[in-house]
């Protein structure tokens, strides 16, 4: 798999790496069937309720945060 890496400015000076987040573009394909899998895999984790009550984040409705 190939992606195009890109340092994304968030604020202050630009000359300063912490002040850029690091991103990768990968391929329209690979985010298609990223969505797919992740869809067909909450359609059958989340009714059969396997995961844990304190996996949160990634789960609709839900975010690590609450855990805390």
């Amino acid at each position: 798999m190939n992606g195009t890496f890109l340092q994304l400015h968030k604020s202050g000076g630009t000359n300063k790496s912490s002040n850029q987040r690091p991103a990768v573009l990968l391929n329209s394909v690979y985010q298609l069937l990223n969505y797919a899998i992740n869809e067909g895999l909450k359609s059958f984790v989340e009714p059969a309720q396997i995961l844990e009550p304190g996996q949160g984040e990634g789960r609709q409705g839900r975010c690590v945060g609450i855990n805390m």
